[in-house]
């Protein structure tokens, strides 16, 4: 006997297995827009850092600094176009993940560069930062800390030229011989006469005369045997870096440097450019140094004008020695006497003491700037022992082939250099080195359009995406409100 049995459901239980499915459902989905968010983010570090693997070789290769060319190797800076090409890759990546039927497709809706730095942004702040950043793991904090000491005592000593007190002195030497003729060769008491006589006979030499003659001569023949060979470049007409309007970023740059950045800034200088002494033949220009200080076009100027700077540091290092030795001081007044005690006027013997000080410095200056740009090292603040000429018989001790003493704890050339970039405010430091960065870059194949106004140094970008959701749409059979997932 056949029976037909029949099932029933109750509208309760139907409601409730809707609810319990949605619930699964649901939480289905949730775990799935949680993996789909950090897909979303995997997704867009990954093309980020491979836009950023784009990075300018040539800049890396020669300066070890990191920046994407804004511009792509053409003339015009153009955000949209590296936007462009991220878009492509996140676009690229996406549609392999949608090929594969993945239940993480996603769909780009949106992508904006929120913020980016340039190279050249807060006037070179952004530049002396990066550098800094890769040069303080280079240098032990003992170390810096010396460079820093040595820094402060030489940003003490003020350039300051002696010329003007020699000037001073050998014009009321003058005046007074003058006058003394005028009343026919009588001196101011007896005195005179036989300090007058005395000169006569030893026939006492003037050093201000001396330092006169030597100011007269061009520079770079007095320091230099070899002026001769001093390197004719020159840079091309175009604009500089210091010379144009610059393009800007969009981020924030904070102000100033402190002093432990500014140090490791001036390390790198000495490490990545040249000068006279690291003399680099392949550079637009050859005193790259030299440039950073003056900021000439011309490779002569720009080593005359640094050599022109250490030889006023090195007059004031040596009259502050002299004045700080007895004996020294002893030498310069007595010879001082011997020229002016003519005229029994104190204050004329006085200036002529300073007048002969500010000249035995000078000429002792000259043959450290030689012994410098020989490749020697010269100490900031002398020693006896380091001392070189010999103020009563300069015709002996100075020689225009003659130079300073070696002082093996002393500072080299380049040392000098940084000491006087030391002061050099901060926007000029870091433009000039920039200058000499472009132009050199600009000397590579393919390179002529390279600006470090170009050069990116970080950016953000913000993308938003959306993705359909899969699990409710299945249960409802209808799509339903798509989630967006933001990257930013």
């Amino acid at each position: 006997m056949n029976r037909k049995e029949r099932g029933s459901v109750t509208v309760f239980l139907a409601l409730s297995m809707m609810l319990i499915a949605s619930f699964l459902f649901g939480l289905l989905d949730a775990g799935r827009a949680y993996i789909v968010d950090a897909y979303a983010d995997m997704t867009s570090e990954l093309a980020l850092e491979s836009l950023c693997a784009e990075y300018q070789p040539m800049l890396w290769e020669n300066y070890h600094l990191l920046c994407l060319d804004g511009a792509y190797g053409e003339e015009d800076f153009s955000m949209e176009r590296i936007s462009g090409v991220l878009k492509h890759r996140i676009e690229r990546n996406l549609e392999e993940e949608k090929k594969m039927g993945s239940l993480l497709a996603l769909r780009l809706r949106s992508l904006e560069a929120t913020r980016y730095q340039l190279l050249t942004d807060g006037e070179g702040q952004v530049f002396l930062k990066r550098i800094a950043d890769y040069m303080k793991d280079t240098i032990s904090l003992e170390l810096a800390q010396k460079l820093y000491q040595t820094y402060l005592e030489g940003g003490q000593m003020r350039e300051e030229s002696t010329e003007e007190r020699i000037e001073t002195a050998q014009k009321a030497l003058e005046e007074a011989q003058k006058s003394r003729q005028r009343t026919g060769g009588e001196t101011g008491s007896e005195e005179g006469k036989q300090i007058e006589e005395t000169v006569a006979a030893a026939a006492v030499e003037n050093p201000m005369e001396i330092a006169q003659n030597l100011k007269r001569t061009m520079l770079l023949e007095l320091v230099l045997e070899n002026h001769e060979e001093i390197s004719k470049k020159r840079l091309n007409d175009t604009k500089r870096l210091s010379e144009r309007t610059l393009q800007i970023g969009t981020d924030t740059v904070g102000k100033g440097i402190r002093w432990q950045e500014r140090l490791f800034v001036l390390e790198y200088l000495g490490q990545y450019y040249g000068s006279y002494a690291t003399q680099k033949e392949n550079g637009a220009l050859t005193y790259e140094m030299e440039y950073v200080l003056c900021g000439s076009r011309v490779d002569r100027e720009n080593l005359e004008g640094a050599i022109t700077r250490l030889l006023l540091l090195r007059e004031v290092a040596n009259v502050t020695h002299i004045l700080s030795d007895s004996e020294k001081r002893g030498e310069a007044e007595l010879l001082a006497v011997a020229l002016a005690g003519f005229t029994a006027n104190p204050g004329i013997i006085k200036a002529v003491e300073m007048g002969i000080i500010a000249a035995w410095a000078y000429m002792e200056s000259i043959q450290d700037v030689r012994a410098l740009l020989d490749g020697d090292k010269i100490a900031l603040i002398k020693g006896k022992e380091q001392w070189t000429i010999n103020v009563s018989n300069l015709s002996q001790s100075f020689q225009m082939t003659k130079k300073a003493k070696h002082c093996e704890s002393g500072l080299t050339y380049e040392s000098y250099l940084k000491l006087i970039l030391w002061g050099m405010r901060e926007e000029r430091l870091a433009t000039y080195m920039m200058d000499i960065m472009e132009q050199n870059l600009r000397q590579i194949p393919d390179m002529q359009n390279c600006r470090m106004d170009h050069m990116i140094s970080s950016l953000e970008y913000q993308m938003e995406y959306e993705a359909k959701a899969i699990f409710f749409a299945e249960l409802f059979m209808r799509q339903i409100k798509t989630k967006r997932f933001s990257y930013e």
